[in-house]
């Protein structure tokens, strides 16, 4: 069995369950969007009587959360963080497979070069990520017609759920660099709630100080919402920040996986 055939399978069941699980969060906060529209003003009192940097760390605008596209950026903060921990600990179990099975002499013994195999690894990662988002995008779009749209940009819904994406994508790089660079591995999972939690609180603290240095090291921040609702596009330049570390950590991991020796177990 190809290396690509059997990460695959062994992703399967995963991305299953992960898909429902994306979808059943986005529906139940999808849920609340109609009492919490209909109350507005009991609800605007309420949210106007929280500190500033609360409403400020959790991406809580009052001006627009009343509409859907308001209310969305508001919730995919919690979308992205279930989002992001699934796409790193994806990477990570595919790029330490070998490390936590104590089998990578047995892998690298085989007639084909490490970077095939490595090629073969990221494929079958982004082919995981790249279903399920054909799903959960699916569902997010259906979600716009079914909820009460009125005064929501089409477009900027459909940029703040591609943001979600993005994010996948940055994080699967980001968790294969580690599943390949670390010197031992034992639970994926737990690498990818720390590593999820971590910058989604850096995300929070970015909101509430609102400095570019922060922001850096805030993945989550890259595709402000707030920029995305005003200009109904992405900032260009924290787009290409998002290429770049999509791109940068696969390629210091390949260069890593194919030149570095493996000790015999």
């Amino acid at each position: 069995m190809s290396v690509f055939k059997f990460e695959a399978r062994r992703l399967l069941i995963p991305s299953i369950v992960w898909t429902v699980v994306l979808c059943a969060i986005f529906w139940c906060f999808s849920l609340l969007f109609p009492t919490f529209q209909s109350a507005s003003d009991q609800f605007t009192q309420l949210l106007n009587s929280f500190p500033e940097q609360m409403r400020e760390a959790l991406n809580m605008d009052v001006a627009s959360m009343f509409t859907l596209n308001g209310f969305f950026a508001f919730y995919s903060m919690y979308v992205m963080l279930a989002s992001a921990i699934m796409a790193c600990y994806f990477g990570v179990s595919i790029f330490a497979r070998e490390k936590i099975a104590k089998t990578s002499d047995f892998l690298l013994a085989k007639p084909e070069s490490r970077m095939n195999m490595y090629l073969q690894k990221l494929a079958a990662g982004w082919l995981a990520l790249v279903g399920i988002n054909i799903v959960f995008v699916g569902f997010l779009l259906l979600m716009y017609h079914v909820l009460d749209h009125t005064g929501a940009s089409y477009t900027v819904y459909v940029l703040l759920a591609l943001n979600l994406v993005i994010i996948q994508f940055m994080m699967f790089s980001i968790g294969a660099a580690i599943g390949t660079l670390a010197p031992k591995v034992r639970v994926p999972s737990g690498i990818a709630s720390g590593v999820g939690f971590g910058l989604f609180i850096t995300g929070m603290l970015y909101g509430i100080i609102k400095d570019d240095v922060v922001r850096f090291v805030a993945p989550f921040q890259y595709l402000s919402s707030d920029f995305i609702m005003a200009h109904s596009r992405y900032d260009w330049p924290w787009l290409g920040l998002c290429v770049a570390v999509i791109v940068v950590p696969l390629a210091v991991s390949m260069i890593w996986y194919v030149r570095k020796d493996v000790e015999s177990t």
